[in-house]
């Protein structure tokens, strides 16, 4: 699909901080992206740039092949939705979904075109209502319907439910992407939380430090991450540190991860990037690749368990190997208790490890 929102090699500094390096996305005409990272990762500023907020340093912004760069937030065609919804408390429901469409000088069906998107966002018959006296979520839609109503080109939202308890998130999120994908309107999404940005998002983008670590879809992301920030950031993950050795054809190594009498335990992984026998590495596991064993056979570890982590649906088991790190284990039936000597082996046919370069400073 040709691209409609281009995002080409933004950089962004305040003062000697360089908060943005060399952003560069591309989304399709009805795509929605998740901007996703940690505080200081650079994604509320990447959304700032895109609004005209904030200027580049360098850098372009196209919207269907029109350079929008320089131009201020009014004349870009973007509606936002901000974190703290920024509604107008002393006006109604009606006049705050309307106000973009009468800053624009629209007269004719402005009333048809509110009644619109209350609908859309579930707010039929709220139109007189004061904002004050609907919930959180009712005012997270109005603010939706707002920067809807004027036919934006590009939606951008920030941080949008972040000030709602979780059940309210969980249902007002549905809500919000059967609105987005009805309309069928490009949009950016910024969040620091992996759930909302993967169920939001067809693709997402994770930042780290100011630049774009990987986009992809978010099965891609879990299961193939490019990059040991992205295999460690995104779900659960434990990290243990060996040496190669046996390369595979190149698309599976095996790293030895310890000693057990004296026999090197050698666990299979996917590399991330060209290795070498002997080559120092990390292998970074997810805890539906591990299960509990009860002998050293299979290439299983030696370890004892540190505690039990509820959820709800899953258990995970801490434990210690003897080396002293601890790593997460999804329990199955069999839960056993703190203290109790266990071994830790690859579950068959789960997802495999991913391997990455240890640089020779790393400790």
């Amino acid at each position: 699909m040709s691209s409609f929102l281009e995002i080409r090699h933004l950089d962004k500094s305040f003062g000697d901080v360089q908060v943005l390096t060399d952003l560069t996305l591309d989304l399709a005409e009805g795509e929605i992206l998740a901007l996703l990272g940690l505080s200081g990762s650079g994604k509320t500023t990447a959304l700032r740039l895109l609004a005209g907020f904030e200027t580049p340093d360098a850098g372009e912004i196209l919207v269907d092949g029109e350079d929008v760069t320089g131009l201020a937030p009014a004349r870009r065609g973007f509606g936002m939705v901000f974190q703290h919804y920024a509604l107008f408390p002393h006006m109604s429901v009606f006049d705050n979904v309307a106000f973009g469409l009468r800053a624009q000088g629209r007269k004719a069906g402005l009333g048809e075109r509110v009644d619109e998107m209350l609908e859309l966002a579930d707010l039929a018959g709220y139109g007189g209502r004061k904002v004050s006296e609907i919930s959180g979520g009712q005012q997270q839609r109005v603010a939706l319907a707002r920067a809807l109503a004027p036919e934006p080109r590009v939606l951008l939202l920030d941080e949008p439910l972040s000030n709602l308890d979780p059940a309210l998130r969980e249902r007002t999120r549905r809500e919000l992407v059967a609105a987005v994908r009805k309309i069928g309107i490009t949009t950016v999404l910024v969040t620091h939380e992996q759930e909302e940005a993967f169920h939001v998002g067809d693709r997402v983008a994770v930042l780290h430090g100011g630049r774009l670590e990987q986009v992809g879809t978010p099965a891609d992301l879990y299961q193939s991450p490019r990059t040991r920030f992205v295999a460690n950031f995104v779900g659960r993950s434990s990290t243990l540190r060996g040496f190669v050795d046996e390369v595979s054809g190149g698309d599976e190594v095996w790293v030895a991860l310890g000693q057990v009498q004296d026999i090197a335990v050698s666990w299979s992984g996917v590399p991330a990037e060209p290795l070498e026998e002997d080559q120092r590495v990390e292998i970074v596991v997810k805890p539906e690749s591990l299960r509990l064993a009860t002998s050293e056979t299979g290439g299983a570890l030696p370890a004892r368990v540190v505690e039990n982590r509820f959820t709800g649906p899953l258990t995970y088991c801490i434990v210690r190997l003897m080396g002293g790190e601890e790593i997460q284990v999804l329990a199955d039936d069999t839960r056993p208790a703190p203290h109790a000597d266990v071994f830790v082996a690859p579950r068959p046919g789960g997802p495999k490890p991913r391997i990455f370069r240890l640089e020779d400073d790393a400790e």
